[in-house]
């Protein structure tokens, strides 16, 4: 993760952290409150699964990472291993590359020697070859140039003869031992000059090969030290990268705790909002409820006002209708005494007719009484 992303990530948090601080009030939450809540509470479920799943991310991660630095540090032992054989190989061809340093050394002296040999050889040859020219050139000047018989010819007597005849055999044989050494000479400067030659390419054979046996010893010694070098320096990466994923795992794995908590706290203020809603819902229903019973018992002690001034109203007019009754029956009673004392013994009058009662009103209460002192709860005299 970078470190743009990881401080937006911070950042994120701690603005998170404030306003959950500064919360709502449960005690009077508004629609705007629970609406951010809400909206606080859908982000912070946003932010666990995105965490959930980088985390998920990370942990394959870093399994893959630990697999991968298992085999590489699997294969540390045997690239060791094939370095120190390759430097052991390294030091036995420096072992026989010193060798055959030595052996070209010691054919560098036999080539020496057989060099001075071969000189001391072609030296003998030349002096032979002088001998042999001196000899020549000394019988021809003290003989003329005359054979061997001419020169046992010029005895004088039988002695010198067979003396003459010694000598020349002396002669012929020191010059045959002398033509001899130089055939000698000359074969063995021919085979000191095949030695000589064959030396000189046993050294050159053995100080290319132990050239060669060194190069590829030093060039094994080179790819396995490289190998073991890209070994270690991928190891080291595997661990730099394991050591990431780690501390990424566990900066995820803080943060998603942290979502967590977040969740669940405003889980928490969600329900209460609930739970202080119903309370308030219910609160206003009791209301509700109270204002409609309030309102039943006012229409009920508005229908017994009525009802209480209805009958007042008809104990009033039944006290009218009894005063003009009486004043009817006073004026009607003057009237008798005047016509009596106007006409003495009279026959007496009828009596007069009863007032007419009310017309019936129709009502659910009573509405007048009866002769009896009851009272008559309709106009069809049900009580």
């Amino acid at each position: 993760m970078s470190r743009a992303l990881r401080r937006a990530a911070v950042v994120t948090c701690a603005c998170l952290t404030v306003s959950l601080t500064a919360g709502v009030s449960l005690a009077d939450v508004t629609p705007d409150d629970k609406a951010r809540v809400q909206q606080e509470k859908s982000d912070a479920d946003s932010r666990v699964h995105n965490l959930t799943g980088h985390l998920h991310d990370t942990d394959e991660q870093l399994t893959s990472a630990y697999q991968a630095l298992q085999e590489t540090q699997s294969k540390l032992p045997g690239a060791e291993a094939e370095l120190r054989q390759a430097q052991d190989a390294e030091a036995e061809a420096i072992a026989d590359e010193q060798r055959a340093r030595t052996a070209v050394e010691v054919a560098q002296a036999r080539e020496g020697r057989a060099r001075d040999e071969l000189a001391a050889t072609i030296e003998s040859i030349e002096s032979s070859r002088q001998d042999v020219a001196r000899f020549a050139a000394q019988i021809y000047q003290e003989q003329g140039g005359i054979g061997e018989l001419a020169i046992a010819m010029e005895a004088t007597t039988p002695q010198e003869f067979a003396d003459r005849l010694a000598l020349v055999d002396t002669v012929m044989d020191v010059q045959h031992g002398q033509i001899g050494r130089l055939t000698t000479a000359k074969a063995d400067k021919v085979a000191q000059e095949a030695l000589l030659e064959a030396l000189r390419v046993e050294k050159e054979e053995a100080q290319a090969e132990a050239q060669a046996a060194l190069q590829r010893a030093s060039d094994a010694r080179v790819r396995a030290h490289d190998a073991k070098q890209a070994l270690d320096y991928l190891a080291a990466q595997q661990q730099a990268q394991t050591a990431e994923l780690e501390t990424q795992k566990a900066a995820t794995q803080q943060r998603l705790d942290q979502a967590q908590s977040d969740q669940d706290r405003l889980e928490a203020d969600l329900k209460e909002i609930a739970r202080q809603e119903h309370i308030l819902e219910q609160e206003r229903l009791a209301k509700l409820e109270r204002e409609r019973q309030a309102k039943i018992e006012r229409e009920r002690q508005a229908k017994i006002e009525r009802e209480r001034q209805a009958k007042i109203e008809r104990e009033r007019q039944a006290k009218l209708e009894r005063e003009r009754q009486a004043e009817r029956d006073q004026e009607a009673a003057r009237e008798r005494d005047q016509a009596s004392r106007s006409n003495p013994a009279p026959a007496p009058a009828p009596a007069p007719a009863p007032a007419p009662a009310p017309p019936p009103v129709s009502s659910s209460v009573l509405t007048r009484p009866c002769p009896s002192g009851c009272w008559v709860s309709s106009e069809f005299g049900m009580r």
